[in-house]
């Protein structure tokens, strides 16, 4: 892999007008996890610049189950688009590399432009040899790779992954373009919450779930920070965002910790499936406590906005973003506070 590329807006979808276009990944949210925001997002921006674009769904169940029906549904769907080119984002997945050499082979027929958008920073570096050789063999017959985030660049250069013939390496966040039916609105309370907490801390979690038995997403490290900022915002308030709930037994613990820390007038829990970008419009910070992370749409979403954001420094983050120490409470509360302060030095200005 080239050693020498710097990251860039997103840019791949720039130019594409006029096409059949077969995007092969993730469901179409809800819900609204990163990725399948981005893929959402791109399909949109397509069809506005004109395209016909047609899905392939890879997390498919029997994918798992049945691989060489899964295959043959893929051929079947390739050989009914017919496309001019096909995007594939899901790399990361079980057997990924004998798909692609499926949509190689029959390239070679039917003449299409293949690309693919790599998401996940971890996969690679968990795979065994095998996986990575068999996907240099393939590397060469692939059009355009897309490296979404510098962490992603990052693994490749680590796993020795050859480039492909054109190579880039992008941002996740695409100016969204939901139709309003697909989202959710938020709830009445939280107009009321908004109107009597200042400053306010936003906490997007896509799904409540454990990774080595923590929080992934930290929303138990927010409830901490804010425990220890009420001494010197006393209206402060948080949202959390939580998408779907893996873990309602430790939602519960949450619930029961909100009340032993006195903090239950100053969050405001929303679940379910709602867009981040309404919400981020209306606070002050975005705080993003996670165990591992990758190209983090929200945190570019936020950026694109002009809401500063303070997250881990589990991976390498948007240069404006601010990072504290993973695991440090009192580092967290720390770079809150100072942004908070900048934030209102620059709002008094």
């Amino acid at each position: 892999m080239k050693k020498d590329l710097s990251i860039q807006n997103h840019s791949y979808s720039d130019g594409i007008v006029n096409k059949k276009i077969l995007m092969c990944g993730p469901p179409m949210p809800p819900p609204y996890g990163g990725i399948s925001v981005h893929f959402q997002t791109v399909k949109d921006k397509f069809e506005r610049q004109g395209n016909r674009v047609f899905h392939h769904n890879t997390l498919a169940t029997y994918r798992y189950r049945w691989y060489p029906f899964y295959l043959l549904a893929v051929a079947y769907r390739v050989l009914s688009v017919c496309p001019d080119i096909i995007y594939y984002h899901t790399l990361s997945l079980p057997k990924s590399d004998t798909e692609l050499k499926l949509l190689i082979m029959m390239k070679r027929f039917l003449g299409y432009m293949l690309t693919t958008v790599d998401h996940d920073c971890l996969h690679l570096l968990k795979r065994p040899v095998r996986f990575r050789n068999s996907l240099n063999r393939l590397i060469p017959f692939i059009d355009q790779q897309v490296l979404i985030g510098d962490s992603t660049y990052q693994s490749y250069c680590d796993a020795a992954i050859d480039a492909a013939p054109a190579v880039s390496v992008e941002r996740a966040f695409v100016p969204a373009s939901y139709a309003a039916a697909t989202v959710a609105p938020l709830p009445d309370r939280f107009a009321a919450f908004r109107a009597t907490h200042s400053p306010l801390i936003t906490l997007a979690c896509t799904r409540l779930v454990f990774l080595d038995g923590r929080d992934l997403y930290g929303v138990d490290t927010g409830l901490e920070v804010l425990r220890k900022l009420r001494a010197e915002f006393p209206n402060a308030g948080l949202v959390c965002l939580v998408g779907t709930i893996d873990e309602p037994g430790y939602y519960r613990v949450l619930l029961s910790r909100i009340v032993e820390y006195g903090l239950q007038d100053a969050v405001c829990m929303i679940n379910g499936v709602h867009q981040l970008w309404p919400l981020l419009q209306k606070t002050d910070l975005l705080l993003r406590p996670t165990l591992c992370d990758g190209a983090s749409v929200s945190e570019d979403e936020a950026h694109h906005i002009g809401i500063p954001v303070v997250a881990s420094d589990v991976c390498l983050r948007h240069n404006r973003t601010t990072t504290y120490r993973s695991g440090s409470i009192d580092d967290c509360s720390k770079q809150v506070s100072r942004v908070l302060n900048d934030r209102k030095k620059q709002v008094e200005l």
